[in-house]
């Protein structure tokens, strides 16, 4: 009886199709229309596969981003949008609903009244750009992409695939019938014409050139150890320690932890050097910058601090220039000569360390393009004698030059320090007799090759002095100036000396008094005062990083809490050294958990930045973009000890706000995103993320967001399920309840650049900030609008951490605000 009815239905269903299906046009096949940017999809009654030709089908400007549409049409398609003339209805079937999407028809005859409807199920499409240019999402499905042309002038070739099946239900007098019909895989390729716009070089002004470098340097990025502007204290000295500024911290920090070599003075004049060498030898439009300015290494003590001036062609540098010196508050900071010569106050002059090599340091010419100087080379290359660098540049491999410096002996490699302040005045002396510093109160000597110097103010008219020398035997010399007590400190590569850190303030000392120190790498002696009095330095224990070092910049701190936190999980983890922890996921990816001051910080590696300015834009802007769809973490950019940048996942929390299940969720998020930036790297659709939390009643979690609120002290403003928080800085900070986290985000207005490059050098930067960021990211939505959010599971927030995100948020956009100007909203 069963398989009767069956039988049945399917010659009503037969007899309902014939009705409606006589005399139809014969369909044409499945294909793939494309649109790009306004135009229309053609998928009218005519439309026809087109013929394959390697024609554009558009063109666009380098660097311009466009919406690119795809949609399999023809086939089943074509017969639910235009039944008429695939179906030949007749005069017993009425059209009830006809589209892309969907066909509903009635079929009434004498005998029986059916219905019958045609809908899509599924369809998904994927995209190939031959990792041309930058490819995102729109829609889930990838329907829709956005395409961020190359900055090249070329044709490009964009291959989709699309595949949609349909279901059918029929109600028919004996029951319903449901089919499933499929397209299967159908693609198309077309070109696009990239050409640039008009940039001749007479249309450059100084200012637009000058603007060019100002944005490659600020994207630079930060030391491990910076501030915001202030001095900070010096983290290994503890609470009663000197203050010292962050770049006198890292040249002491530095004789630690070899990571922070590329961070004094001389690693960062190397930095800016590179950069503005492969802005001379790179895009036209760059290029056309140095037919405005020149630019060279300088120095001041004498070649005891380095740094970089940018000055016009024709001008005297000392009257003109722009200095790039990042070392004092480890961060891009710009510098008129005149306030450059109050910082660094004496002895200002072409960098003799690059004798010869750029035209403001006697050479002919800029170097010809060569391999690059690792600035953690260069830091110590500055110590050796001419003919050891001349070796070193002669060497055109770079691991040869690696185990050129790997060769050399601790003398030349390791470094010792001491720091004095006011009010006294410091000469050291090697075995040569050679010295460094004050000889006498107005006579200052710089005699000891590759010595670091920083005379830093203290007070009116005082000044401290750091010297960070290379290892060896010195006599140490201090005077003093006028009546008071001054602190000294001694520092020396723990390897050596059982007693690396070492100092005694407060020490008294009148007008013309002298105490001595033989300051050697075991530093065992000490300081001598007046009468040969002896005085004992104290011992100071060597505590953790403030904010880098490590793998990937992950401060070595006290282990025990995120062993515990592991512990709680369940996950199997492995000490990976330096205070760190790895667990390999499910995926064969390497999750590393490690604590960065109070927050826990998990990243793994994506993807070394790309050499190429073009490319490097692109790339920039692509992960912002995917910042948008990741709840839980962020794309952020980590320079290496080496010098290079890598993009790595990671998230960042107060320790004190993660659990054990909480951090679970994160490590199962952060292992799905390697694979997720590939894809998108290859110009394919990424895999959706799973839900990984419980989504909850919303209005019931819209109720316990408002009252956390308000027991965080927090005053809102609200309507339905969204609320906002005004902050001073004119910001205001938006959280809503999705998918069982709070959203909590900012918005700062349109990606701020002129320029597609320009763009890229800010996306870096902000890539940077997401590395440090205590909660949060940056990140680009569909509109290419820029804002920063986060994410948190409503089971894990407290009224502590609604305020540290509406505080971490509001400074995070003010300060975009602030360095980038107001931008308006692209939507």
């Amino acid at each position: 009886m069963w398989r009767t009815t069956q039988v049945l239905l399917w010659l009503v269903a037969v007899q309902v199709v014939c009705i409606i299906a006589v005399q139809a046009a014969e369909w044409p096949p499945f294909w793939v229309a494309i649109s790009v940017g306004e135009r229309q999809l053609d998928v009218g009654p005519q439309s026809k596969p087109p013929a394959a030709t390697a024609e554009p089908v558009a063109t666009v400007m380098a660097g311009e981003t466009v919406t690119l549409r795809a949609k399999v049409v023809g086939g089943r398609r074509a017969y639910m949008m235009w039944p008429e003339q695939y179906a030949n209805v007749g005069k017993n079937t009425t059209i009830l609903v006809r589209g892309l999407d969907r066909l509903e028809y009635q079929v009434q005859t004498t005998g029986y009244l059916a219905s019958a409807s045609w809908t899509v199920a599924e369809e998904k499409y994927s995209w190939d750009t031959g990792k041309q240019g930058a490819l995102y999402s729109i829609d889930q499905n990838s329907e829709r992409v956005s395409w961020t042309a190359p900055t090249r002038e070329g044709v490009y070739r964009i291959t989709v695939s699309g595949q949609v099946k349909f279901h059918s239900v029929r109600n028919l007098p004996g029951g319903i019938v449901e089919g499933d019909e499929d397209s299967g895989k159908v693609s198309r390729t077309i070109s696009i014409a990239v050409k640039k716009g008009e940039e001749a070089a007479e249309t450059m002004t100084d200012t637009e050139a000058m603007k060019h470098i100002l944005n490659r340097f600020n994207a630079l990025g930060s030391g491990p150890l910076r501030d915001g502007g202030d001095p900070v204290v010096l983290p290994i000295l503890g609470p009663v320690g000197p203050i010292l500024e962050p770049g006198s911290s890292t040249n002491i920090r530095s004789i630690f932890d070899s990571s922070y070599r590329e961070f004094v003075c001389g690693g960062w004049q190397s930095k800016v050097l590179d950069m503005l060498d492969s802005m001379r030898n790179g895009s036209e439009t760059e290029q056309q910058i140095f037919e405005h300015y020149d630019y060279g290494p300088i120095h001041a003590y004498y070649g005891g601090h380095q740094a970089v001036v940018i000055y016009p062609k024709g001008t005297d540098w000392k009257a003109t220039g722009t200095i790039l010196d990042p070392w004092p508050k480890q961060r891009p900071e710009t510098f008129s000569v005149p306030e450059w010569n109050r910082r660094f106050w004496f002895g200002q002059g072409p960098s003799t360390v690059y004798e010869g090599q750029y035209p403001l340091t006697g050479g002919a010419d800029y170097p010809k393009p060569l391999l690059r100087i690792p600035s953690s080379h260069m830091a110590i290359l500055k110590r050796l004698a001419p003919e050891q660098r001349r070796q070193y540049t002669q060497l055109t491999d770079q691991r040869a030059r690696d185990d050129f410096i790997n060769s050399l002996p601790p003398s030349d490699t390791e470094t010792t320090a001491v720091v004095v302040h006011s009010p006294v005045q410091m000469v050291v002396a090697d075995e040569m007799g050679r010295r460094v510093g004050w000889v006498d109160e107005q006579t200052f000597v710089y005699e000891i090759p590759g010595v670091d110097v920083d005379c830093f103010p203290e007070g009116d008219d005082d000044h401290g002095m750091m010297l960070l020398l290379p290892q060896g035997r010195y006599s140490v010399q201090i005077t003093g100036v006028r009546a008071g007590s001054f602190g000294f400190t001694r520092v020396v590569a723990p390897t050596t000396s059982s007693m690396p850190l070492s100092q005694k303030l407060d020490i008294p000392v009148q007008p013309g008094q002298k105490y001595t120190c033989v300051l050697t790498p075991d530093a065992e002696m000490p300081l001598t005062g007046p009468n040969d009095l002896p005085i004992t330095l104290e011992k100071l224990p060597i505590t953790g990083d403030a904010g880098g070092g490590g793998a990937a910049g992950v401060a070595r701190e006290d282990a025990a809490p995120v062993r515990a936190l592991l512990d709680a999980t369940g996950l199997s983890y492995s000490d990976a050294g330096d205070g760190r922890f790895s667990v390999l996921s499910d995926n064969d990816i390497t999750l590393y958990f490690g604590q960065s001051e109070d927050s826990l910080h998990i990243h793994t590696p994506l993807e070394t930045m790309p050499t190429g300015t073009d490319e490097q834009a692109l790339w920039a802007l692509t992960a912002l973009r995917m910042n948008n769809s990741d709840v839980f973490g962020r794309l952020g950019i980590c320079q290496q000890a080496d010098g290079t940048s890598e993009l790595y996942w990671s998230a960042r929390l107060p320790l004190s706000a993660v659990s054990g299940p909480y951090a679970t969720v994160l490590a199962r998020n952060g292992a799905l995103q390697p694979p997720r930036w590939q894809a998108i790297r290859a110009g394919q659709k990424p895999d959706s993320l799973p839900d990984m939390v419980p989504q909850g009643d919303k209005d019931a979690l819209t109720a316990q967001l408002k009252s956390q609120l308000r027991d965080a002290g927090l005053t809102f403003d609200e309507r339905g399920d969204l609320v906002w928080i005004s902050h001073d800085n004119d910001v205001l900070v938006f959280m809503t309840v999705q998918e069982g986290t709070v959203w909590a985000l900012a918005y700062f207005g349109g990606m701020p650049g002129d320029s597609a490059e320009e763009q890229g050098a800010i996306a870096i930067d902000l890539l940077r900030r997401n590395w440090d960021d205590p909660i949060g990211r940056f990140s680009l939505d569909h509109d290419l609008d820029l804002l920063w959010e986060c994410h948190v599971p409503m089971d894990y927030l407290t009224p502590d951490l609604l305020r540290h995100i509406s505080d971490t948020a509001a400074a995070a956009v003010g300060r975009a605000t602030a360095q980038f100007g107001d931008k308006p909203f692209n939507r």
